[in-house]
C-alpha cells in the first residue's frame, strides 16, 4: 500500500503495468477513490503504466491539513498531480480523469503542456452545474453529513436499468461516497463550483478525447460537445446506456474507446 508526501499531504498511490512503458495518470470522481478504475487496470497496464491515486481528502490521501473546511481549489488538485509525478519521477505522461478529475485534466492540460502526452476527459464540462446548486449540496452536507447526499448521487451516477440489474455495483459505489471524510467533499465540491475552465481549455494542445454517457444529467453529451469544441483536434465518443459514472456502467465499451484512443499512431 504505497504512500508518498508530495505538495503538503500525504498521498496514497498505486502502480500498474511494465515500469518502462508510458505512463497514464487516473484521477477520481468526487465523492470516490482510486477504486472506481478497477475495471480499467487489467486493460490499461497491458501497454502502460497505470498511477492511480486518492485525490486530496478522499481515500487514504490527506485532507488539506490545518483547515478543516478546506476551501479547495482545481489549481490546487491539479498542483497535487504535478506535485505526485515529480515525487515519484515520471516526467511526463497522459492523464485521464472523470468529472472533477477531468477539470484537473483540463487544468493539467493548459498549464503544464510540456508535461502531458494525451488527455482524456470524461463525464465532464468546462463548467459543471451552477453556483447555486452546488451551494444547495454543501448545505446539505453540512447539516446531515455525506450520507445526506448518497441516494441523489447514485441516481446521477448510474442509469435506472444499472439500479435494477447490477445492485452491488451501485452498493459499492454508494460506500466510496458516504465513507469519504466530510472536510474532503465539501473541499471538491466548491472546487468544481468555483472553477470555470472554459478559457483554460483553449490552451490545451495534447491530443484529447472526451467521453460522455448518454444519460448522464451532469456533464451532458451537449456539454461534452461544447468542451470537444473548446479543445484544438478533440474528439468525442458519446457510451449509450450510461450516465456520469461512464467508466463503472460500461467498462467494455469505455476501455476500447480509451485503448484506441491512447494506442493511435
Amino acid at each position: 500500500m504505497p504512500f508518498v508526501r508530495s505538495n503538503d499531504i500525504t498521498v496514497h498511490y498505486d502502480f500498474a503495468g511494465p515500469r518502462d512503458a508510458p505512463v497514464v495518470v487516473l484521477a477520481n470522481s468526487l465523492g470516490a477513490n482510486m477504486h472506481m478504475w478497477d475495471d480499467q487496470i487489467n486493460a490499461l497496464a497491458r501497454k502502460h503504466r497505470v498511477l492511480r491515486y486518492d485525490m486530496r481528502g478522499h481515500g487514504l490521501t490527506d485532507t488539506t491539513p490545518g483547515d478543516e473546511p478546506a476551501a479547495g481549489s482545481i489549481e490546487q488538485l491539479g498542483g497535487d498531480v504535478i506535485a505526485l509525478a515529480k515525487a515519484l519521477g515520471v516526467n511526463r505522461f497522459s492523464f485521464m480523469g472523470l468529472s472533477i478529475g477531468g477539470l484537473i485534466g483540463q487544468y493539467v492540460g493548459a498549464r503544464h503542456r510540456e508535461r502531458i502526452d494525451r488527455l482524456v476527459l470524461c463525464a465532464t464540462a468546462s463548467r459543471m452545474g451552477t453556483p447555486e446548486i452546488w451551494d444547495a449540496r454543501l448545505e446539505e452536507i453540512e447539516r446531515g453529513g455525506v450520507e445526506a447526499i448518497v441516494d441523489a448521487t447514485m441516481g446521477r451516477w448510474f442509469t435506472q436499468h444499472t439500479h435494477a440489474d447490477r445492485p452491488d455495483l451501485v452498493r459499492g459505489f454508494a460506500n466510496m461516497v458516504r465513507r469519504t471524510p466530510k472536510a474532503g467533499y465539501l473541499a471538491g465540491a466548491r472546487a468544481v463550483r468555483d472553477a470555470d475552465m472554459r478559457h483554460s481549455a483553449l490552451g490545451i494542445e495534447a491530443r484529447t478525447l472526451v467521453v460522455a454517457g448518454a444519460h448522464d444529467p451532469t456533464a451532458t453529451p451537449q456539454l461534452a460537445a461544447e468542451l470537444r469544441d473548446g479543445i484544438p483536434g478533440a474528439r468525442l465518443e458519446v457510451l449509450h446506456s450510461a450516465a456520469h459514472m461512464v467508466n463503472a456502467e460500461q467498462p467494455v465499451a469505455f476501455n476500447e474507446a480509451v485503448l484506441r484512443f491512447l494506442e493511435a499512431a
